[in-house]
């Protein structure tokens, strides 16, 4: 089970890490009295947060839905609309699982279905080999669009096993700066444990950062 004050600590997180974006928002007009326009102003926050939970663990829905409401309230703060992605790992074929219908967050997020989609999702059958993910996209061309992170992207992973390890290759893709702030949610065992952050080995392949190991960052 996840402490309150895991809950706590990760909210914070989220928000202190959370990067500078530009956001539309309606401005007083400059050329044309008592008029508004679209302009755009600074703001931080995540326009994107993907999700990813191992399967099998669809029966974890309580612990789950705390992380995602953490997140949300953390987002909440910034005021916007932001896309949201859920989709899971550990099928044979190496392929992942996701849910195509459309989701985002705002300042009144609804976390129940994202918990119910993500965990169906999963499943309660654990996959041969859950602890890798062999590519942080789809190979199905419309799925998410490019096949590029950015700094912008909050990357959340919900973990069986006591390790992860993405298999992709980090320069394939513009991931380092979203992997910096990522969040993975160890649920496989008591007591539940949350890292921070990826660290990088020489062939480009990314692990989460042990709590206190300096590692080699991103």
């Amino acid at each position: 089970m996840i402490t309150d004050e895991q809950m706590r600590n990760l909210q914070n997180r989220v928000f202190r890490q959370a990067p500078i974006i530009s956001r539309p928002e309606y401005q007083q007009s400059r050329r044309i009295e008592d008029e508004c326009e679209i302009g755009e102003s600074d703001a931080k926050g995540y326009k994107r947060v993907i999700i990813y939970i191992q399967r099998g663990l669809g029966s974890c829905r309580e612990d789950v839905s705390r992380v995602l409401r953490s997140i949300s309230r953390a987002q909440i703060t910034f005021h916007f609309v932001y896309e949201v992605r859920l989709l899971a790992w550990g099928w044979e074929d190496g392929v992942l699982r996701f849910d195509s219908r459309y989701r985002r967050g705002d300042w009144l997020p609804k976390v129940g279905p994202w918990t119910s989609a993500l965990c169906d999702l999963a499943g309660d059958e654990p996959g041969a080999d859950t602890t890798e993910i062999p590519d942080l996209f789809n190979s199905d061309p419309v799925f998410l669009g490019a096949r590029t992170l950015v700094k912008t992207d909050l990357l959340v992973f919900f973990c069986g096993g006591d390790s992860l390890r993405l298999l992709s290759p980090v320069t394939q893709f513009t991931a380092r700066d979203a992997l910096k702030h990522g969040v993975c949610v160890f649920l496989g065992k008591e007591p539940v444990r949350i890292e921070y952050g990826f660290v990088v080995d020489e062939s480009g392949i990314a692990a989460p950062r042990p709590a206190g190991e300096p590692g080699r960052s991103l």
